[in-house]
């Protein structure tokens, strides 16, 4: 599958004269912008303080999330459920039940060495929480993923004997197998083997008659970028970009580009506007410091975009929005036409 990358980005757009004063430390604009900095290292230690809670939460949820075992229902009951589940360690005991209508549930069980000695012993299973994934795949025959995918892992596929009465599922076993500690009794349950090749309706070539059917499991690794517009009271354009890597892109909504621009053209034009991402943060976390009337917030607005520019893109050429590495002849031209704060 593609890879899916959505970038939502804003313009902001303001005076087009340059702001160019000598610096007093008793201008109160000096004062406020200095009080400002001040705020945003606070709120960029705070910042980091939250997402190290947050790591530690992953890791928690991760390892209590992870290991389990394998169950499901007795290979020879006729009306057992055909998928198998994954139990933790430590489960929640409900209330008991007395009568037999019920459905029953049993730990699972190799049915092959599968090159590991693993005859008979009980399967354990997991629970994967894989970042920023929002797909996953298994497939029968290969042992490798497609591009554009990333293996979590390969392994042998297994289901249920077809000669037993229950249906079953097909499950990636990893080619590496593991078993349950004190998981060796004989006790059946539902059981799994491996999965051959049958020439006929299947096509062989290219799969060989009685043969192992490989399996991978895949996931696909989406960025997802979503910043919404800053609620600064300007002149805004939106500009959002579905990208699918491997296939195509789709453009939604409107953004500064000539109809008639190369692709070349379009590509620097979003690169170019992932340099707002870190600069439209500051912007937005401080804005409602900004209480004055209209002049002394663009005045101390200035100063504060100047700032975070430096901040986020050093260069000598950022000292004013007419030299942002992003405004392009075209962009300027448009921002003309609009009106200040």
């Amino acid at each position: 599958m593609a890879r899916l990358l959505v970038l939502i980005s804003a313009l902001v757009y303001g005076s087009s004269a340059k702001y160019s004063k000598r610096i007093l430390l008793t201008d109160p604009d000096y004062a406020d912008s200095h009080q400002m900095h001040k705020d945003i290292q606070n709120l960029k230690a705070l910042v980091q303080q939250l997402q190290g809670k947050i790591q530690n939460q992953e890791q928690t949820i991760e390892k209590f999330a992870t290991t389990g075992i394998s169950g499901g229902g007795y290979y020879s009951h006729k009306g057992r459920a055909a998928e198998p589940i994954c139990l933790p360690h430590d489960p929640y005991i409900g209330s008991p039940i007395t009568n037999d209508y019920h459905a029953s549930l049993f730990g699972m069980e190799y049915q092959d060495n599968f090159d590991s000695n693993v005859y008979n012993k009980d399967v354990p299973c997991a629970v994967c929480r894989a970042n920023h994934v929002t797909s996953k795949i298994m497939i029968p025959g290969k042992a490798t993923c497609y591009a554009g995918w990333r293996k979590e892992y390969n392994g042998i596929l297994v289901a249920g004997y077809h000669n037993h009465d229950s249906a079953s599922s097909f499950i990636c076993v990893d080619q590496n197998q593991d078993v349950l500690e004190a998981g060796v009794a004989n006790d059946d349950g539902y059981l799994i083997y491996p999965v051959v090749a049958k020439c006929g309706s299947l096509k062989c070539p290219p799969y060989v008659q009685d043969t192992r059917i490989s399996c991978v499991v895949c996931t696909n690794k989406s960025t997802l970028i979503c910043i919404k517009q800053t609620k600064l009271r300007t002149e805004c354009e939106i500009w959002t970009k579905v990208q699918i890597e491997g296939s195509k892109n789709l453009n939604i909504g409107s953004f500064y580009r000539n109809p008639n621009g190369t692709l070349e053209e379009m590509e620097s034009l979003e690169e170019s506007l992932k340099n707002m991402e870190g600069i439209r943060s500051d912007l937005e976390s401080n804005f409602d410091q900004f209480k004055e009337d209209v002049e002394t917030l663009w005045t101390n607005f200035r100063h504060l975009v100047t700032e975070t520019i430096e901040r986020n893109i050093p260069s000598k050429q950022t000292t004013t929005r007419w030299n942002l590495p992003w405004m392009t002849t075209e962009i300027k031209q448009m921002i003309r036409r609009k009106h200040r704060l």
